[in-house]
């Protein structure tokens, strides 16, 4: 029998960047967010904080651009499992992109209960719109290439119709 190493399952969160999270909400009580470190280091959060604090941290930095989409997601989650890719202010790294998972936990009945990750895909949205601009630069240096043969064409088609018809430039005409 072939043993298996054990497998990091806390490492291989962190280099991906991927945090765990939980949301609790009761009626008549603030919301709870708890996060492992991984989720505490994508928020920016350093040292202790409550899960209350931790609830309004967060949504104090989601990007007021995306707010309105954010709150939709979070409506849905109570009700089915759903993602988002939606922007977050860091507080050290400033802007960032997120995509957020998360399904309720059906075994919890005293209120609303919300598991779910966060990844930074920061890196990979940066290299998606590189892969746009370069595609869109080739689009146009395709299209200017074009353009440059079209018009040569016309110059020399123009040329030759000089020389079938001269009285077609002939200012007097």
């Amino acid at each position: 029998m072939i043993q298996q190493k054990k497998i990091n399952v806390e490492r291989i969160l962190r280099v991906n960047r991927v945090g765990a999270w939980r949301i609790e909400i009761e009626d008549g009580k603030a919301p709870r967010f708890y996060a492992d470190a991984v989720m505490d280091e994508l928020l920016g959060i350093q040292g202790e904080i409550s899960p209350e604090e931790r609830f309004t941290f967060h949504r104090a930095r989601v990007h007021p651009d995306d707010m309105q989409l954010f709150l939709e997601y979070s409506d849905k989650l109570s009700e089915t499992k759903s993602e988002i890719v939606y922007r977050y202010i860091h507080p050290t790294f400033g802007e960032m992109f997120v995509r957020c998972s998360g399904i309720r936990d059906r075994s919890v009945v005293d209120g609303i209960s919300i598991m779910g990750i966060h990844q930074d895909i920061s890196e990979t949205v940066r290299l998606e719109k590189e892969k746009e601009a370069e595609r869109r630069l080739a689009e146009l240096n395709d299209t200017l290439r074009k353009e440059k043969i079209t018009g040569r064409l016309l110059q020399r088609t123009a040329g030759n119709a000089k020389l079938w018809c001269p009285c077609i430039y002939n200012s007097r005409a």
